[in-house]
């Protein structure tokens, strides 16, 4: 049985995502700041799904899917470019 704190890390992070995906989809219509702030929220979300992938042992598995390549905080300083250019 896993425990609280890895049921919890997999609420947060599966939250977040969806919030970020939904922030983003709104932004292209709307605004950059919000595009920019569900960048900022993908990443944090892809790095509790990290933390929670690390607590049962996911990454040790055979034929996984590496999504914590995603999570680069390399994104972080074009997205920020990006919401300056535009505002």
């Amino acid at each position: 049985m896993t425990s609280l704190k890895s049921i919890l890390l997999l609420l947060a992070g599966s939250q977040g995502f969806f919030l970020s995906l939904s922030l983003m989809l709104v932004g292209f219509k709307k605004r950059n700041a919000t595009i920019f702030l569900g960048i900022v929220l993908s990443v944090c979300a892809i790095e509790l799904l990290n933390a929670y992938g690390m607590s049962i042992n996911y990454h040790s598995n055979k034929h996984v899917f590496p999504f914590w390549i995603l999570g680069s905080y390399l994104l972080l300083p074009p997205a920020h470019w990006l919401y300056l250019r535009n505002n």
